[in-house]
């Protein structure tokens, strides 16, 4: 099967896809999208992989050419995510949150 491509599919920023706030009703001054390549696994095993050997480009799902990953995904597979990110000092004089709108089993904080 041929992909097809729009304008915006050729021209993506891998790095920062889709760099607005992506809900316009929790818009604040201060945000930071979480968007763009994070460490990836799937597996059969809810635990904690030891590697995570590819990249993925969020938010598009594995399923998708934008996402780098393109493979179907089974019922007994897991998807696991990992991304390292630094708050800077101006998101630290008040209350965090993070929203994970697309997590449908688990989502845990490792350290």
């Amino acid at each position: 099967m041929t992909n097809l491509w729009t304008l915006y599919g050729e021209s993506v920023n891998r790095e920062k896809p889709l760099p607005e706030h992506p809900n316009p009703l929790f818009r604040r001054d201060r945000y930071m999208t979480l968007n763009g390549i994070w460490d990836f696994a799937i597996n059969r095993s809810s635990g904690r992989p030891v590697t995570m050997p590819k990249k993925i480009v969020v938010p598009f799902s594995v399923e998708t050419p934008l996402s780098g990953i393109e493979t179907n995904v089974k019922r007994t597979d897991y998807l696991h995510y990992r991304r390292k990110f630094h708050l800077s000092d101006e998101f630290l004089d008040g209350y965090v949150i993070i929203h994970f709108e697309a997590v449908d089993q688990i989502c845990v904080r490792f350290p």
